[in-house]
Parts: C-alpha cells; sequence; structure tokens
C-alpha cells in the first residue's frame, strides 16, 4: 500500500517505481514462501493507471494493476503476463478487424472460522440457481460484494446459489483487459467482505473435503465473443480445441485443479452460446487471468489465420453416456487431462521450461502432503 501522495508522484513520473522481490513469479504454492530463481532478477512494478478503481469495500482506498518490468533485459516486460495480454489484444483486433469481448463468472464458497461450511440448518443451500441460503445474513454478504464493485464502477452480470454453500458472481462483459482486471477486483472484495462478515469467502479449487463427490469444487468460467462475428468464425475455436489439453496447463495450473475432471462430471470444457460466443470452463482462480487470456485468444487467433476446421461436433449427451465409437463420431479421440502431470507433459519443455519446472516443484512436494494439508496450504492464499 502507498499513500495517495506517493500514488500521484508516482503518476507524474516524479518518482522511482517500486522494486518487488526476485521471486515475486516464481514461488510454487506448495513451497511458499519458499522460491527456487535460476539466477538473480531485478524487478519494477510499473502501475497500470488506467485500471484505477475505488475499493468499495475499503472507502479510503483505491486500488490500480501494473505491469512487470525486468531490470536489464532487451525486452523488459518479455515476461509480464499483463503485456502479454495487452499485445495479444492489440494484434487480433487490428488483424481480423474485430473487438474482443470478455466476461468472467467467479464461483465461492463460504467457510466459518474452523474453515467448514457453515452450520446452517435454518436456511441452507440446497441446489443450483435456487433461494434457499440466500434469505437471511447471505444475501447480505452476497449484496455487499455487489454494492463493492459497483462503488468501483464495476457491473455485475447476475449473482445465484451453485449448490451446498457454493455460490457464483457473474460479471458484465467487456474488452479483455478491464475484464481480468475486474475480476481480480471481484475476487479482492469476495475475500474482504466475507472476512468483515466473520466468513472465509475462498475461491479455491477443492475448498472442503465432504460432500458430493469428494467435496466441494470452485471454478471459473470465461466468456470471450468476437464482434462484429467474423467470416468462418468457427476457425477461432478450433484453435483453441486444438490445443485445449495444453491450455489446461494455464488454466487449470494447481495440483487440485482436476478435481472437477471426474469421469460422471456433467461439465463440458467449452460450450457454444452463439457462432461468435464461447463460454470457456477449463479455469479455476488459481490461474494467472492475464497469462491464460492471452495464450487462449492466440490459440484462437492462430486457428482462425489458417482456417482450422473445427472437427469437432455438437456434442447433445454427456460423455461418459457415450462408447468410444460414439465419441470418435463426434471428433472425440482423447479425454481432456486429469491431472497437473498429464497438462505438464502435453505442453512440452522446450517453449514453457521455467513454468514447467516450477510445476514439477509444486507436484512433487503437493503429492507428499495429505488432501486436508494441501487444503490448507490453498486456503492460505485462494
Amino acid at each position: 500500500m502507498i499513500t495517495c501522495h506517493v500514488a500521484r508522484k508516482l503518476a507524474a513520473g516524479e518518482t522511482e517505481p517500486f522494486t518487488v522481490a526476485q521471486n515475486c513469479m516464481i514461488i510454487p504454492i506448495s513451497t511458499a514462501p519458499k522460491s527456487f530463481a535460476e539466477k538473480p532478477q531485478a524487478w519494477e512494478l510499473r502501475s497500470d493507471w488506467t485500471s484505477l478503481r475505488a475499493c468499495g469495500t475499503s472507502p479510503h482506498h483505491a486500488s490500480v494493476m501494473g505491469f512487470m518490468y525486468e531490470r536489464g533485459q532487451a525486452n523488459p516486460f518479455a515476461k509480464c503476463p499483463n503485456s502479454l495480454l495487452l499485445a495479444t489484444v492489440k494484434q487480433i483486433e487490428r488483424k481480423f478487424s474485430t473487438t474482443l469481448l470478455v466476461g468472467f463468472e467467479a464461483e465461492l464458497v463460504l467457510l466459518d472460522e474452523t474453515l467448514n461450511p457453515p452450520n446452517s440448518n435454518v436456511d441452507p443451500t440446497t441446489g443450483d440457481s435456487t433461494m434457499s441460503g440466500l434469505r437471511s445474513t447471505t444475501l447480505t454478504l452476497i449484496e455487499n460484494i455487489v454494492d463493492a464493485e459497483g462503488l468501483a464502477g464495476i457491473h455485475v452480470y447476475n449473482f445465484h446459489s451453485e449448490g451446498a454453500g457454493r455460490f457464483e458472481i457473474a460479471l458484465a462483459p467487456m474488452d479483455p483487459m478491464k475484464a481480468v482486471d475486474t475480476l481480480m477486483h471481484l475476487h479482492e472484495a469476495i475475500r474482504t467482505t466475507c472476512v468483515q462478515h466473520g466468513f472465509k469467502g475462498t475461491l479455491t479449487p477443492k475448498p472442503t473435503l465432504t460432500g458430493s463427490r469428494s467435496g466441494s469444487q470452485n471454478g471459473s468460467h470465461m466468456h470471450i465473443s468476437l464482434n462484429p462475428p467474423p467470416p468462418k468464425a468457427e476457425g477461432f475455436l478450433a484453435g483453441i480445441l486444438r490445443k485445449i489439453g495444453a491450455l489446461c496447463a494455464l488454466g487449470m495450473p494447481s495440483f487440485d485443479s482436476y478435481t472437477r475432471l471426474v469421469p460422471d462430471a456433467t461439465d463440458l470444457p467449452v460450450r457454444k452460446i452463439s457462432d461468435n460466443h464461447w463460454e470457456f470452463r477449463f479455469i479455476d482462480a488459481t490461474a494467472n487471468m492475464y497469462l491464460f487470456l492471452a495464450t487462449v485468444l492466440a490459440a484462437g487467433s492462430e486457428g482462425f489465420s489458417i482456417q482450422q476446421e473445427l472437427d469437432w461436433k455438437d456434442l447433445g449427451s454427456f460423455p461418459h453416456d457415450l462408447t468410444t465409437e460414439e465419441l470418435s463420431f463426434y471428433g472425440i479421440s482423447e479425454p481432456m487431462p486429469r491431472s497437473l502431470r498429464d497438462t505438464k507433459n502435453i505442453m512440452g519443455v522446450d517453449r514453457h521450461a521455467e513454468y514447467i519446472r516450477l510445476k514439477e516443484i509444486e507436484i512433487e512436494q503437493f503429492a507428499k502432503m495429505i488432501e486436508e494439508e494441501r487444503r490448507q496450504r490453498f486456503l492460505r492464499i485462494f
């Protein structure tokens, strides 16, 4: 945190940018705060003043996002996820004469002081999109989150229950950079508001160990649309689907991210809403959303550029109800990755050596932990 006086000097270029620790980009969740830098690094945080917003949860505060600048490099922004997203969006919109819109949905679970679901027998949450669980203090809590976002100029599209103790908040669509900025703002509003109400609002993929399918799971959903719809927009989707296995390594980058991918899960990874609008579900709150969105858009751009054929047909059934031959008819020949190790192997080492090195550490360390130990580790951060 900095004071308004210092913020004004930063914005005017009258003081040097703040430096951040050399391990800021490479701390495995499994070993935090211990990190494994291969060489000394010097980073600066360059403020993105276009992202300046009031913090509705803390009236005297405002937030601003930043670009990561590595000193001593020919391209100091080369490793900055925010810079990558900004450049990718500009390239796509210019090349294809289209405007990208992105909207996110965030899932959260409420936990009490014991880090377990609150024991509410008066108004328990009984199902998806019902009023149960939203008739008393929980409704006030969610409304306070929505109001806080409104004070920051962020429009919430809707909110609803998602099952026992789980809720979803959907943001309105906007340009990709602002969409991720506002999602980060929403995440912080959720955590802060829940603490103010005596709860822990967590977005971690596996917040509990008991319940349906070995506990509740949190994910995120990302909507992407091309406006106006370019001709043969299916090439964009085909490019993403062609690389979906590797993209999971960035969208679901944690050891417990894959608890949602079980054989009887009814959700499919991609939902087509219209010819130029898709919902992507292979993502959770442990992802670096700037990096993930940039990579998804790049994959779509590549597919659109070469007019890649969409080999996959619309699946009108649940995959687990179909035989291998029936799945083949729809163009499905390979299953989704079932673990972080699967996605790491799909990515390949050459282009992602540093990322894979850190994920190897996470896989090794988390594999040694019991489920509750992993849960506690993720709850500390997410």
